[in-house]
């Protein structure tokens, strides 16, 4: 005699809930301009490349697929140069809804977490007041700003983000480019961040390692224009001593010649003044030296051009006589960066 078991079917995998339409509207004009920048079909004729308010299912399925095929092609260094380049890292619902978007996937990728990572410490650029930028920056100052994209965030700190924290405590003792340059902190945090697997998706980590990528930014962008202010000073006082060129040969900075005309370094310099731009959220802003939002696409090299200015700061160093020197470092004596700043 055979008895037959009747066993329930397996429950299936559930699927991810379609995104909401509002937000895939949000996102795809961001998809339309990564799709043209990196030469990718786009399945809509270009007057349909406006989404309407509502859409019927199949349109809604349409977009949503589209996307998720973007996803897997584009790179983060792929969307981080796109939004550098335009204007459309300038909007809050824009940076959103994409925030969103990856935030909601069942399963993420290390590429998507990387674009989460980027993509929340350039929310919290754009929106952060700018009062916020002039003060000692805690996590609940991070959290109130991130409240419309992680909601309400506990906000004591977790212990094993604590070297995270002594990052951020060290960036407030540098006083110049190779205080900085000396250290890995950049590879430190990916580090923390690779270590931290699906912890990293807790909203009181997230605020942390918007906090830590945010103030490390910011440091190194103060100080390279702290560099470049006796770099300008150094070139001022050369020029006014009658000096023509200046050895950059010795200090990396130049292999076709052993010496460099004054008038080159000042055009270098005058390139290296647009490229780590600290820019105002808006063009009505004014732009301050503790904005930190780089608007030009420099942003991502900004070490390597930290160290170029640091190897010219040698070089105008070696070339100044002892009395210029004096005269020059005397010009950033009123403390440029207020302890505490960080």
């Amino acid at each position: 005699m055979i008895t037959t078991l009747n066993l329930p079917a397996p429950p299936k995998p559930e699927s991810p809930k379609p995104a909401p339409w509002d937000e895939l509207r949000s996102v795809f004009p961001i998809y339309l301009a990564l799709a043209k920048h990196l030469q990718i079909e786009i399945p809509f004729p270009q007057n349909k490349r406006v989404l309407p308010d509502k859409a019927d299912p199949q349109l809604h399925s349409q977009v949503q697929q589209w996307l998720d095929s973007m996803d897997q092609q584009v790179q983060v260094h792929q969307l981080r140069h796109l939004l550098q380049m335009t204007t459309l890292n300038a909007s809050e619902s824009g940076l959103r809804a994409l925030i969103m978007r990856h935030l909601r996937k069942p399963s993420k990728s290390t590429v998507d977490r990387d674009k989460i990572d980027f993509l929340l410490v350039q929310y919290f650029a754009l929106c952060a007041p700018a009062k916020t930028y002039h003060k000692q920056i805690e996590l609940a100052d991070v959290a109130q700003v991130m409240k419309p994209v992680l909601g309400e965030v506990d906000c004591s700190p977790l212990s094993w983000c604590e070297p995270l924290e002594k990052m951020i405590v060290a960036l407030r003792s540098f006083r110049g480019l190779r205080d900085i340059l000396k250290t890995n902190f950049i590879e430190q945090g990916r580090k923390v961040k690779e270590g931290a697997g699906g912890m990293f998706y807790d909203p009181s980590a997230m605020i942390a390692f918007v906090r830590f990528n945010f103030l490390l930014r910011r440091t190194l962008i103060e100080l390279m224009h702290a560099d470049l202010i006796y770099i300008r000073a150094g070139i001022n006082h050369l020029e006014s001593s009658g000096a023509k060129t200046v050895d950059c040969q010795t200090f990396g900075l130049s292999s076709a010649a052993s010496t460099t005309s004054v008038a080159s370094v000042r055009l270098l310099t005058s390139s290296w003044l647009c490229a780590p731009t600290l820019s105002a959220p808006s063009s009505t802003s004014s732009a301050s030296p503790s904005r930190v939002r780089p608007s030009s696409r420099s942003r991502n090299k900004l070490p390597r051009l930290a160290s170029r200015q640091t190897a010219l700061r040698r070089a105008l160093r070696n070339a100044l006589p002892l009395q210029r020197q004096m005269t020059a470092n005397s010009i950033l004596n009123p403390a440029w960066k207020k302890s505490g700043n960080n």
